[in-house]
């Protein structure tokens, strides 16, 4: 069976990507809302640009491990154009505020 690279996204964004396993992928999901500092990560920007199949389970366990994570519903357009009602995951700093 013949692996198959990272997404084009995840390799410019994450060149020591090497995996894709759970703690890989919420090391990824964390690392990206901290460096967009209140703006958020969609679930589409996970799918697509991250490489995460299923991000509302990374956002389950990074809430488990204590992050402060606010979902806030919105509409995207995902990479074919289509418009998506979708979750926008913004990382909290410690006092509360984003």
């Amino acid at each position: 069976m013949k692996k198959e690279k990272a997404t084009e996204a995840a390799q410019n964004t994450y060149p020591n990507y090497t995996d894709n396993s759970a703690s890989s992928q919420r090391k990824r999901f964390s690392d990206a809302m901290e460096r967009e500092q209140g703006k958020g990560v969609t679930t589409i920007q996970a799918v697509e640009e991250l490489d995460i199949m299923r991000p509302s389970a990374r956002i389950c366990e990074l809430r488990k491990m204590g992050l402060k994570i606010l979902t806030i519903w919105t509409t995207s357009v995902n990479a074919q154009g289509k418009k998506h009602r979708n979750a926008r995951y913004v990382l909290m700093s410690e006092g509360g505020a984003v």
